[in-house]
């Protein structure tokens, strides 16, 4: 796996291995999904790193779904109110991105849709 430079990079292939696990997850493709999830968390890890995670939060108003989620996901350690919010907007939704969200929130103690 290539290594990533700097923030910015880091932001560029979050949102769009994001946005691709969303699309191939509700298809059903977890060969792809599952793929993607280890560049996706390997771009979060750099975040974590470089102490610059908060640069995920504006995705928490992205027009992908698959980037939402993971924004939210991402970001409850730092921004729990807001991530928890995006996560049940994403639970009122239909398909699979809801189902992740509500089980999210659930184990979170925070489901709002049972």
């Amino acid at each position: 796996m290539k290594k990533i430079k700097n923030t910015e990079e880091a932001l560029a292939i979050f949102k769009q291995y994001a946005n691709m696990h969303g699309l191939v997850y509700n298809k059903g493709d977890y060969k792809d999904a599952n793929k993607y999830h280890v560049i996706i968390t390997n771009a979060v890890d750099y975040l974590i790193d470089n102490k610059s995670l908060i640069e995920l939060s504006p995705f928490l108003n992205d027009e992908s779904e698959g980037v939402k989620l993971w924004a939210a996901i991402s970001l409850l350690p730092i921004m729990k109110d807001k991530a928890i919010n995006t996560l049940k907007m994403i639970e009122q939704n239909k398909g699979l991105m809801s189902v992740t969200a509500h089980y999210k929130l659930l184990e979170l103690g925070n489901n709002s849709n049972v």
